[in-house]
C-alpha cells in the first residue's frame, strides 16, 4: 500500500521515472485478489511530461516505494543536540502517560519544532535528504536516512564505504517495512562505533518475535547516554517503551 515509483519507456527508447497515483480493481471475485481469478488491476500512472508517448511494447517496471536521491547531507553532529532526541523519541513515546515527551530531554515543544524546521524541513524543501551515519568494523556503516520522496520515510541502511548498501527497512506514514529483530539490533549495536545513544534510532521499526524480551536495561543505558535526558523520567519511559 502507499505510493510507488515506476519506470516507463517512451517511443524514442528513453526511460523515465513516474509514480502510481491511484489503483483500482475491476470485477474482483473475492478478497484478497489473487492471480487468475478474472479480475483486472488498474494502475493510474502520472505522465512524466506533456510530450511523453508510452512504448506499449515495453513493460512498466515497478521500483517500489523507495525512491532515491543523490543530493544527501550527513547531519550526524545533530546527535549532540537534546532537541533532536526530544523530536526523535517523541514519535515513540507520545501518549496519555507522557503527553509532552520532549520534557524528558529538557526541551520545549517550540524548540523541537525549530529543530525540525531548521535541520530537516529546510533541507527537504531544497531537495536535500538528511542522513546520520554510524561506523561499523571493516569499513562498513549503518545509516539512518530521512527521505522525502514519494512519501516521508525514515530508512535504515547497512553498507560498505567502497561498495553497495542494503535497505534493512523503513518507517513511514503508510504500511512500513520492519527493520530487524530486537536481537539483531542488539548485535548490530555492539559493533557500532559512534555516539553511545545512536542505537536508540534503530528502535523505530525493530520488532519482537515470540520468546524474545524487550531489553529494558540496555535501552535504559542508551536513554541515559542521549544528550539532555532527565533521569526523573526514566521509570515512566521504560514503562511506556
Amino acid at each position: 500500500m502507499g505510493p510507488e515509483t515506476v519506470q516507463m519507456c517512451d517511443q524514442n527508447g528513453r526511460w523515465a521515472h513516474s509514480m502510481i497515483i491511484q489503483h483500482s480493481i475491476n470485477l474482483p471475485k473475492d478478497w484478497p485478489v489473487v492471480p487468475g481469478d478474472g479480475s483486472t488491476l488498474i494502475l493510474s500512472i502520472a505522465k512524466p511530461s506533456s510530450e511523453f508517448k508510452l512504448d506499449l511494447s515495453q513493460l512498466v517496471i515497478g521500483d517500489g516505494a523507495v525512491a532515491t536521491n543523490s543530493n544527501r547531507e550527513d547531519i550526524s553532529a545533530i546527535l549532540d543536540e537534546p532537541a533532536f532526541w526530544a523530536m526523535e523519541m517523541s514519535l515513540l513515546l507520545y501518549g496519555d502517560e507522557l503527553p509532552e515527551p520532549s520534557l524528558a530531554w529538557g526541551a520545549t515543544r517550540s524548540e523541537v519544532d525549530k529543530t525540525c524546521i531548521e535541520r530537516f524541513q529546510s533541507r527537504w524543501d531544497s531537495g536535500t535528504w538528511p542522513l546520520i551515519r554510524i561506523g561499523l568494523p571493516d569499513n562498513r556503516y549503518v545509516e539512518i536516512e530521512y527521505a522525502a520522496g514519494i512519501e516521508y520515510q525514515t530508512r535504515v541502511w547497512i553498507g560498505a564505504c567502497e561498495g553497495p548498501r542494503v535497505l534493512l527497512g523503513y518507517d513511514s506514514g503508510h504500511f512500513s517495512f520492519p527493520t530487524m529483530r530486537i536481537q539483531e539490533l542488539l548485535d548490530l549495536a555492539e559493533r557500532m562505533d559512534g555516539h553511545p545513544a545512536a542505537s536508540l534510532l534503530l528502535l523505530n521499526g525493530a520488532y519482537l518475535v515470540e520468546g524474545e524480551f524487550f531489553p529494558q536495561d540496555v535501552v535504559t543505558r542508551w536513554l541515559r547516554q542521549s544528550p539532555g535526558f532527565q533521569d526523573t523520567y526514566l521509570a515512566l519511559l521504560c514503562h511506556k517503551r
